[in-house]
């Protein structure tokens, strides 16, 4: 959002005149480093071998290498962004159930959604932001009883959606996309003869995609390819009782997959890189240790870098919250896993979200006294996690948390928590330079926030998307809230 002034500093040789007057002399840095060796304008300092202003420039915002991950201003980093009046985004009358988003770096987004037409008839409605709201309708059916829709978008705007439908025999996957400026007909990806559930889809810059689902004891990956808009056949990289399985495609369209399996009774996470044209390389253990694996989540950056999460334990009193670091250049997993939280208490409920430069910011919920609160722990690329802090200051319980990094490093995390008698959405924000801001109510709507979900664009846009009940009626919809 801001830029500041930077110029190409003129080098200098220091020395003297034959009379002993002085040639040329480096220009002073700002944090009192010394001599550089560079001259800049009086209005600039040199840092390095730039000349830059230390009142704009995002990057040495009051002081060299000072980073400022939005707005630099008068040498200080500033945070001018305030959070929208919430918009009903869906177009229909009737029960509407866990909204997802995604969006691009340009800050486009699209949202989906389950949403009762009838007593036998739910269908995922999709809507679609670029500065305004555009609401697609129903992108499934026009019959079925549809749940549980992921949607992911490429940095183009296109997007893959998928969810399982239940009535009239097993439970079925299937998807659609939003391609060339228009969706496209849903189609069965799995098998109709096979329970098949709780989907997850990736796309790449290319359009090409990848989903991921259940299937009884085991799980399915199937690679979408935006050519010919099919999908190709079947494959099982898994072992036999497999599930939660994750997905993130990056930039160069190498997708990292992640899963929990069963190995001697015990779960544990497990993942393989899936390579477009070879499938995917040798399952390799996330971590090597003897407790039960819940909850993994997974996220995975351009460069292709991934973080993956879990909630684990020898029982749910003693659960904690665990990280664990892919380089992709090493093709390797830490060789240890990290403990996020630093305390006794239940902590459970992971979510993390990743940046362009390997930074992380994990969160989740963790008893307290008698309720529950939200913490976080940010990881710092080459240096390891800085420690668990708390983003409410609140006495009442907390809950769904989820988190969103843009490519700068900024976050926002969301999560609901009672103000009174009524569930609210709550939300913190990281800003590089500034660290958490505090936690902040987005809505002042009477009636419940349920199932809430975030995003990040560029420039630190965000958008918040949940379900909110009207207080006496219970009647819902979906709305959305944006950042910026």
């Amino acid at each position: 959002m801001g830029s500041g002034a930077t110029e190409s500093a003129t080098t200098v040789s220091t020395g003297t005149t034959e009379g002993g007057d002085t040639m040329g002399t480096g220009a002073s840095t700002s944090d009192g480093s010394g001599t550089t060796g560079v001259v800049c304008d009086p209005t600039l300092t040199a840092c390095g071998e730039a000349c830059v202003d230390l009142q704009t420039d995002p990057a040495h915002c009051g002081s060299c290498d000072a980073a400022c991950g939005l707005v630099c201003a008068q040498g200080t980093c500033m945070d001018p962004r305030t959070w929208g009046t919430p918009e009903v985004i869906d177009d229909a009358d009737g029960t509407v159930l866990l909204p997802r988003i995604a969006m691009t770096p340009s800050s486009q987004a699209v949202v989906v959604w389950s949403q009762n037409e009838d007593q036998s008839t739910r269908l995922v409605r999709a809507a679609r932001y670029d500065g305004t709201w555009t609401n697609d309708g129903a992108i499934s059916g026009p019959t079925g009883f549809d749940d549980k829709p992921e949607v992911a978008v490429n940095p183009d705007g296109d997007a893959l959606v998928a969810w399982h439908r239940t009535g009239g025999g097993p439970p079925t996957v299937w998807a659609a996309g939003f391609q060339g400026g228009s969706w496209t007909a849903e189609v069965r990806i799995s098998a109709d003869n096979e329970m098949s559930i709780v989907p997850r889809v990736a796309i790449g810059p290319d359009g090409n995609g990848i989903a991921v689902w259940q299937q009884i004891d085991r799980f399915i990956l199937r690679r979408y390819v935006a050519s010919t808009m099919s999908w190709e056949s079947e494959e099982m990289p898994g072992g036999m009782n497999t599930g939660d399985v994750r997905v993130e495609i990056a930039a160069d369209g190498a997708a990292i997959v992640a899963w929990i399996e069963a190995d001697n009774n015990i779960p544990s996470a497990w993942s393989c890189r899936y390579v477009q044209g070879s499938g995917c390389d040798q399952a390799s253990p996330i971590e090597s240790s003897n407790w039960t694996i819940l909850a993994l989540e997974l996220a995975v950056n351009p460069a292709g870098d991934a973080v993956a999460v879990w909630q684990a334990g020898t029982n749910n009193a003693n659960d904690g919250v665990f990280a664990s670091v892919y380089d992709v250049d090493a093709g390797t997993w830490s060789a240890s896993s990290d403990a996020l939280d630093s305390s006794s208490k239940q902590a459970f409920s992971p979510r993390v979200a990743m940046d362009a430069a390997g930074n992380a910011v994990a969160v989740w919920i963790q008893t307290e006294g008698g309720g529950q609160s939200i913490w976080a722990n940010r990881y710092v690329s080459g240096q390891g996690w800085e420690g668990v802090e708390t983003l409410e200051d609140s006495s009442e319980t907390a809950q769904e948390a989820r988190v969103a990094m843009d490519a700068a490093g900024n976050a926002v995390a969301v999560w609901v928590q009672a103000d009174g008698n009524a569930p609210s959405l709550w939300a913190n924000r990281y800003v590089v330079g500034l660290g958490w801001t505090g936690p902040e109510r987005v809505e002042t709507m009477d009636g419940n926030v349920l199932e809430p979900d975030v995003a990040m664009g560029g420039d630190g846009v965000a958008i918040a998307v949940w379900k909110h009940e009207t207080a006496m009626t219970l009647d819902a919809d979906i709305y959305a809230s944006v950042l910026q």
